[in-house]
C-alpha cells in the first residue's frame, strides 16, 4: 500500500491494482476478443481476468495550496449567500414601504361630485 498521507494533503504516490481482462462473450460483436484494462475486477461479467498488476502512481508536486482553494470557494459561497439574503431583505422592505405609503383618502361626497359635473 501507499504511504499514509495527511488530511488536506495530496499524496506523493498511491498504489492501484490494474486488471487485464479478455472479453469472451458480449451482446455486441465488436467487444468479443477485446482485451480491456480496468481498475475494477470485471471477472464474471463476460470477462476473464488474465492479469493483475500492482501499479504505483506518482503524483507530481502541486504548486497550489489546497487550503487557499477551499477558502476561496467558501468566500465565493458566502458572497452568493449574502447577495441572496440582501435581495430577500430588499423585497421585504419594498413590501413594507408600499404598505406604509398607502394613505387613507375619504371618498368624495355626492354633493362634491355633483358640483364637478359640467352641465
Amino acid at each position: 500500500m501507499a504511504d499514509q498521507y495527511q488530511y488536506n494533503e495530496i499524496p506523493k504516490a498511491f498504489d492501484v491494482i490494474l486488471y487485464t481482462h479478455y472479453c469472451y462473450h458480449s451482446e455486441y460483436a465488436w467487444n468479443i476478443g477485446k482485451i480491456v484494462h480496468s481498475t475494477s475486477d470485471m471477472t464474471g461479467d463476460n470477462y476473464l481476468c488474465i492479469a493483475e498488476t500492482l501499479v504505483r502512481v506518482f503524483v507530481p508536486e502541486q504548486k497550489t495550496d489546497i487550503k487557499q482553494l477551499v477558502i476561496n470557494a467558501l468566500e465565493a459561497e458566502k458572497k452568493k449567500q449574502m447577495a441572496e439574503y440582501h435581495e430577500r431583505m430588499f423585497r421585504l422592505q419594498e413590501k413594507i414601504d408600499s404598505l406604509l405609503a398607502l394613505e387613507y383618502q375619504p371618498a368624495a361626497t355626492i354633493q362634491e361630485t355633483a358640483n364637478d359635473v359640467p352641465f
